[in-house]
């Protein structure tokens, strides 16, 4: 289905990906905001994610060739904050997506992954390399929906992210092209600001646990549109909450 392009008003740069999406999202997520249209609103900027990291490669391209590849997955053990509307989107796209034998077993991945991860930083997840329940050999059976953080996470040496995961005493050398993971994090900052901005709750959760609570109580996404603030409390994260209190960057 196509979508709508974002309208970005001069160079295209993390502030004004940030206020453009803000403005465009504010007015798509007025309350009550059924299921159905958070994770349009979610799918909108994940389709503006590819739009503007094309358009920003040709102005300003990589300095060597992304090494990322299907089946390269030595990121997907680390923890991943969303905003709602990308967390809800992610659910409906594996309840759409999966029969009932395979989201039940699903299910039961994202839940131990969760009783073993929850409350990690960031610091403590990549010591504990636990994969994401959303790997199948590999490779992520839910690549279309997957969140801003995961499409803006990129790497110019794949041997290098192995490195810092399996020795992450190490300080090993890790290059990225820049501008892609900003996009992302800007577009998943534009997400948050638009729900806060209508007194929806903004605060940034941890994927795991909120995928565990949308997929076990699916009637969570609803509440959460309708401005329940307890609808996810139980996957705020608070490293994250921190960092952002404390004026400093943000985990992936």
């Amino acid at each position: 289905m196509a979508r709508r392009s974002l309208p970005i008003v001069g160079n295209v740069n993390p502030r004004s990906v940030w206020e453009s999406s803000t403005k465009v999202l504010t007015r798509d997520l007025r309350r009550p905001v059924p299921r159905a249209r958070a994770s349009e609103a979610a799918a909108d900027a994940a389709a503006w994610f590819d739009e503007l990291t094309s358009a920003v490669a040709e102005s300003v391209p990589p300095e060597r060739p992304i090494a990322c590849k299907p089946g390269c997955a030595h990121c997907c053990s680390l923890k991943v904050v969303v905003a709602a509307p990308e967390a809800i989107r992610l659910a409906d796209w594996l309840r759409a997506t999966l029969d009932d034998g395979a989201l039940a077993d699903l299910r039961a991945r994202v839940e131990a992954t969760d009783d073993r991860t929850r409350g990690m930083t960031v610091a403590q997840r990549m010591q504990a390399r636990v994969p994401c329940p959303l790997l199948a050999k590999d490779r992520c059976i839910a690549h279309e929906a997957r969140p801003l953080s995961c499409r803006g996470a990129n790497s110019y040496d794949a041997e290098a992210c192995r490195q810092s995961l399996e020795h992450p005493e190490r300080r090993s050398e890790f290059r990225c092209y820049g501008p892609q993971v900003a996009i992302g994090d800007a577009l998943r900052a534009g997400v948050s600001t638009a729900a806060a901005a209508n007194q929806l709750d903004g605060t940034m959760l941890e994927l795991i646990s909120a995928l565990r609570t949308l997929l076990s109580r699916p009637p969570a996404a609803n509440e959460w549109g309708a401005g329940r603030r307890d609808a996810l409390t139980v996957a705020r994260d608070k490293e994250f909450a921190e960092l952002v209190k404390a004026g400093k960057g943000s985990p992936r």
